[in-house]
C-alpha cells in the first residue's frame, strides 16, 4: 500500500474528480506542495491517452436509429418500440456492457422469439464504434507500459472502474487506501426526514462539532433542499459536492421548440410561463389569454365593440377588462414581432438560429445561464446533421431536457454533503441520513428489456458478485471517520411507515430516538405605523369611512385591512364567472321579481325566471365568448336552483304577514368615535319586508349561515344586526333579522327509524323527508319581537321558533334591539379607536387567510389568533317575559 508521502514529481493520482480539491489540500499539508503531481479521473486519464475522438451518444444513437428503421418491417415483437429513444438507449448501454466484458454478439441467447428478435436488432448495431471500443484499444496499446508512477486513490469504484483498477495494478500501479478509523457508532430514528435533519443539526451544535470535521451522506437525494434550509437556519456552514441543477434556459428552449412544432395556445402559454420574451408588461398578455383564449396572431379588440347591458359585471369590472385588453394588445404586437423570424423560418438552421436569438435576449448576467446556453448550442450542433425535418427533432428533445448546470466547487467550507458513492477523506464525523430499506444500500438491478433474467445467459458478473462488490464499496463510507452516526425516518409526511435498512440494523443493532429539542416561539412580525400616519391613511375630512364588511375584515386581520384600505392595494379582479358572480345574478333575479311582483314574486313562472337569466347570461357570453358553452350549463344550473328556492320562499310568504318593501336598499350610518372624527358606515340591505310600522330584514346568502353570539360580540358578524339598527331608524319596529340561504342544501336520506321499546321499525315517508328538507332551509338569525307569529305563523320557517301546546308561537330567545344598538355603538367606537391608534398587527384568525389575496405578501406562518369579544353581554341583551306581556297589553 502507498501513501501521499510517496509521491514524487511526475507521478499521477487517479481519483474521482470530486476528490481532487481534498487531495490538493492533503498534498499541500503532507508534501509541502503538489508541483509536478498530476490529478486525473479515470475518464480524463484515458482521454489523454486516446488517439481518436470517440463519437458522442447522440451520433451513435442516430446511427442505431437509421439501421433500426430499415429493419422495422421485419420486426414483430419490438416493432412498436424499437425506433424509440428509450429502447435505443437501452441497446447502447447493453452494447457498452458487452464490449467492456468482452461478450461477443454470438454469445447472446437465441432460444425464445423475443431473444431471437433482440439478437437480430443488436447484430447490425454491435459493429458501430463506441467509447468502450476506443478505451479497449487504448489499454491494449499500453499493455506493456509501466504504470508504477500511477497511484489509485481507493474511493468508491463502480464495477467498470474496478476492472480498470485491476488492470492498472497488474501493470504496477499502486493503491492509496482511505482511512479505516471508525471507532464509535450510533444509530437513531426520527419521526420524519425533516425531524431527522433537525436532530442531526442539533447534535452538531450540542456536541460543539466543527463543521469542517463533518461529512453528511444523503442516502436519499430528496433530503438536499431540506438540509440546505435547516442548516442555513441553524447557521451551520456546508457545501454540496454535487453542484448540478436544472436551468430555466433549457425550459425556454424546450418551450419554443414545442411551440414551433405545434403552434397552439397551450404551447404559447408555456413559452410565456418560461419567460421566453423580454417585453415590458408581458404578464398582462398571460392574464388576457387565460380569460380570453385565442390566437396570438389575431388582434385583441372584441371588447371595444360591445355595449354591455347586464347587471352582473360592474362598470369598474368592464373598465378593468378593457384596460387589460388594450395593454395585452400592445404586448401582443411586440411579441409577434419577435416571433416573426421564428414562425417564417424555412429551414432547420433558421429555426435553430431564431430560437437561439430569442433565448439569448432572456439571458441574465449569471455565469450559470451562459454556461447552459452554450451547452444547448453544442447539443444543437451535435443533433443538426441527423435531422431531415423539424419533426425529427422531437426524437432528441429528451436530451435537451437533461442539460443542466454542472458547476465545479471553487471553494469548500463547512460540512461536506455527499451521496452514498462519494467519500471524503480526513473527516472526524460521518452522518448518514435516510438509511431506510428503500434508500440503503440502493443497489441498482438490471431492469428494462435487458434485465437480470437476460444477463444471466451471458458471461457477465452475476448479481451476487455485483451486489457483494457494491456493499464492499459502501463499507468504505461506513468506516471513513472515527465517529459514524446513522439515522432514518420512521415514516413519510403522509404517514406511511418506513423501516431501517437491514444491513444497517445488522451492523448497528437497535436504534434510539434522535434527541430532538423543540420549542415553538410564535413568529411576530413587527409592523408599526404612528397614529398620525394612521389618521392620514384612514381619515378624510374628519370621517373614517368604511363598509361593515371592511371592519369585519379588520377584526379578522388588521394587516389585511391596512394593505387594502390603508395602502390601497387592489385585489386582482375575478375575471372568470365565479360563485360570487352566480350569487350576484341570483340576487338580481330575486330583486327584479320582488320589485315587479311584490309578495307574489315567488309565484313567478318558469318562463319569467328563464327570461331574466337568459338575458344576463347572453350579455356575459359576449364578454367571454370562449366560455359560452360553460355559461349555458351555468344558466341551466341557476335556473334549477332558483326555481327550487322560489318554491321554498313561496311557502315562507304564505306564512308571513309582511310583504317586500325595499330591495337593495343603500344606507349610511354615522357614529361619533372621537371629538374630531366620525365613523361613517355604508352598505346595501338585500331586502326589507314590512307591514305598517313592522319590519324584518332578509340577507341572501349562497349557503346556510347562522348568527353566533360569540362572533357578533367579537365583531366578526356585524352586518345583519347593523341593518336592524338602520331599519329601526326608519321608524320601524324590527321583528327580526335573518339569513336566507339560496343553496339547495343536502339532507340525509334516512330509510327509517328503529325503536327499542317496543321493538318497532317505522319507514320514513315522503312527508317526513319534505319536513327534513324544510327544516334544513329555515331562516337563521335573531328574533327581536314577541310578534314572531307575524313572520312565521306555523313556526316552521325560522330556526329557534316553536309552537307550544297552547298554540302560542315563541322564539327560544328574543333579543332587545335597543340593547344591541348600545353594544354596537361601543363595539364600533372600539374598532375605530384601534384603527386610529395604528394597530395593524399581523394577527389573523383561522378564517382570515382562507380567501385572502394578500397571503403571499405577508407570508404568515404563525399561530392563529383567537378573537376575543369586545363586550361581555349581560341579561339586558334579551327581552324578558314581563316586557313581552306589557307589550301584549298595549
Amino acid at each position: 500500500m502507498a501513501s501521499l508521502h510517496d509521491l514524487r514529481m511526475g507521478d499521477i493520482i487517479v481519483a474521482p474528480s470530486y476528490l481532487h480539491p481534498f487531495l490538493r489540500e492533503q498534498l499541500i499539508e503532507e508534501n509541502q506542495g503538489c508541483i509536478g503531481i498530476h490529478l486525473h479521473s479515470f475518464y480524463s486519464l484515458l482521454t489523454s491517452w486516446q488517439k481518436e475522438e470517440p463519437q458522442g451518444e447522440i451520433a451513435i444513437i442516430s446511427q442505431y436509429r437509421k439501421l433500426i428503421k430499415e429493419m422495422l418491417p421485419s420486426l414483430s415483437i419490438y416493432k412498436e418500440t424499437a425506433s424509440s429513444l428509450p429502447f435505443l438507449q437501452e441497446c447502447y448501454a447493453f452494447i457498452e456492457d458487452m464490449k467492456t466484458w468482452d461478450i461477443s454478439i454470438d454469445q447472446l441467447p437465441r432460444e425464445t422469439a423475443s431473444q431471437k428478435e433482440l439478437y437480430a436488432i443488436l447484430f447490425p448495431l454491435y459493429p458501430i464504434t463506441t467509447s468502450a471500443d476506443i478505451q479497449k484499444k487504448t489499454l491494449e496499446k499500453r499493455i506493456h507500459h509501466d504504470f508504477s508512477n500511477i497511484y489509485l486513490y481507493d474511493a468508491s469504484f463502480s464495477l467498470k472502474e474496478q476492472k480498470l483498477v485491476d488492470f492498472f495494478m497488474e501493470h504496477g500501479a499502486k493503491l492509496i487506501p482511505m482511512q479505516q478509523v471508525c471507532q464509535k457508532k450510533q444509530f437513531y430514528h426520527a419521526v420524519n426526514k425533516r425531524q431527522e435533519i433537525e436532530g442531526c443539526a442539533q447534535y452538531i451544535l450540542q456536541h460543539d462539532i466543527s463543521a469542517q470535521d463533518i461529512q453528511i451522506t444523503l442516502a436519499d437525494t430528496t433530503y438536499a433542499p431540506i438540509v440546505k434550509q435547516i442548516f442555513e437556519r441553524y447557521k451551520i456552514p456546508h457545501t454540496f459536492l454535487s453542484n448540478s441543477h436544472t436551468s430555466i434556459i433549457t425550459k425556454r428552449f424546450h418551450a419554443l421548440f414545442q411551440y414551433y412544432l405545434r403552434p397552439d395556445e397551450k404551447h404559447f402559454l408555456n413559452c410565456l410561463d418560461c419567460g421566453c420574451f423580454v417585453v415590458e408588461g408581458i404578464e398582462s398578455l398571460r392574464s388576457y389569454l387565460e380569460i380570453f383564449p385565442g390566437n396570438i396572431t389575431t388582434p385583441f379588440d372584441h371588447l371595444q365593440t360591445i355595449d354591455y347591458q347586464g347587471h352582473v359585471l360592474s362598470p369598474l369590472d368592464l373598465e378593468k377588462l378593457l384596460h387589460l385588453q388594450q395593454k395585452a394588445e400592445e404586448v401582443r404586437q411586440q411579441v409577434t414581432e419577435k416571433l416573426h423570424p421564428f414562425l417564417i423560418a424555412a429551414s432547420i438552421e433558421e429555426v435553430f438560429l431564431s430560437i437561439c436569438e430569442l433565448v439569448k435576449e432572456t439571458l441574465s448576467t449569471q455565469h450559470t445561464e451562459l454556461q447552459v446556453f452554450l451547452k444547448v448550442q453544442n447539443f444543437l450542433n451535435d443533433v443538426f446533421p441527423y435531422l431531415e425535418n423539424m419533426e425529427d427533432f422531437t426524437f432528441y428533445l429528451p436530451y435537451l431536457d437533461k442539460i443542466s448546470y454542472d458547476g465545479s466547487i471553487k471553494e469548500m467550507h463547512g460540512a461536506i454533503v455527499t451521496s452514498l458513492t462519494q467519500n471524503c477523506p480526513k473527516k472526524q464525523y460521518q452522518f448518514i441520513l435516510g438509511a431506510t430499506q428503500n434508500n440503503y444500500p440502493a443497489f441498482s438491478f438490471k431492469k428494462g428489456i435487458f434485465d437480470e433474467s437476460y444477463y444471466q445467459f451471458l458471461p457477465y458478473p452475476s448479481m451476487e458478485d455485483r451486489y457483494a462488490h457494491y456493499l464492499k464499496q459502501l463499507e468504505k463510507q461506513l468506516w471513513n471517520a472515527p465517529v459514524l452516526i446513522v439515522s432514518y425516518p420512521l415514516g413519510t409526511y403522509e404517514g406511511k411507515s418506513l423501516e431501517a435498512a437491514l444491513e444497517i440494523e445488522q451492523m448497528l443493532g437497535k436504534p434510539e430516538s434522535y434527541p430532538l429539542h423543540t420549542s415553538y416561539v410564535p413568529m411576530k412580525t413587527s409592523l408599526e405605523i404612528s397614529p398620525q400616519i394612521a389618521k392620514q391613511l384612514f381619515v378624510k375630512d374628519d370621517v373614517l369611512k368604511g363598509s361593515i364588511s371592511s371592519l369585519e375584515r379588520y377584526i379578522h386581520c388588521p394587516f389585511s385591512y391596512f394593505l387594502r384600505y390603508g395602502l390601497g392595494l387592489r385585489e386582482p379582479m375575478q375575471y372568470t364567472f365565479s360563485d360570487s358572480y352566480a350569487g350576484t345574478l341570483s340576487h338580481y333575479v330575486l330583486e327584479t321579481l320582488t320589485k315587479t311582483m311584490g309578495k307574489e314574486y315567488a309565484k313567478a313562472t318558469s318562463d319569467k325566471i328563464e327570461q331574466l337569466l337568459h338575458k344576463e347570461i347572453e350579455e356575459i357570453k359576449e364578454i367571454f365568448p370562449s366560455s359560452a358553452s360553460s355559461y349555458s350549463l351555468l344558466e341551466k344550473r341557476l335556473f334549477t336552483n332558483l326555481t327550487q328556492t322560489l318554491q321554498r320562499l313561496e311557502d315562507m310568504e304564505e306564512h308571513s304577514h309582511l310583504k317586500p318593501w325595499k330591495q337593495e336598499e343603500p344606507f349610511t350610518y354615522i357614529l361619533p368615535v372621537k371629538e374630531d372624527v366620525k365613523l361613517q358606515l355604508y352598505g346595501i340591505i338585500d331586502r326589507i319586508d314590512a307591514d305598517g310600522n313592522l319590519a324584518s330584514i332578509l340577507d341572501y346568502k349562497s349557503s346556510i349561515k347562522t348568527l353566533s353570539e360569540p362572533k357578533v360580540f367579537a365583531a366578526l358578524q356585524l352586518q345583519l344586526l347593523t341593518y336592524s339598527i338602520v331599519v329601526k331608524k326608519m321608524h320601524k319596529e324590527v321583528l327580526g333579522a335573518y339569513y336566507v340561504s339560496l343553496k339547495n342544501e343536502n339532507i340525509p336520506n334516512i330509510a327509517g327509524q328503529l325503536k327499542r321499546r317496543p321493538v318497532s321499525y317505522t319507514e320514513i315517508g315522503k312527508e317526513e323527508k319534505e319536513a327534513l328538507l324544510k327544516k334544513a332551509h329555515r331562516r337563521n338569525g335573531w328574533t327581536m319581537s314577541y310578534q314572531v307569529d307575524i313572520l312565521d305563523d306555523d313556526a316552521s320557517h325560522i330556526a329557534g321558533v316553536r309552537q307550544n301546546k297552547d298554540g302560542i308561537i315563541k322564539a327560544g330567545k328574543t333579543y332587545s334591539l335597543d340593547q344591541i344598538e348600545k353594544y354596537f355603538t361601543t363595539i364600533y367606537q372600539k374598532i375605530a379607536d384601534r384603527i386610529l391608534s395604528a394597530d395593524i398587527s399581523l394577527t389573523p384568525d383561522e378564517d382570515a387567510c382562507t380567501f385572502c389575496k394578500y397571503y403571499e405578501i405577508c407570508r404568515f406562518h404563525g399561530l392563529y389568533t383567537k378573537k376575543e369579544p369586545f363586550i361581555e353581554p349581560d341579561d339586558a341583551l334579551y327581552r324578558k317575559e314581563e316586557e313581552i306581556e306589557d307589550a301584549t297589553m298595549e
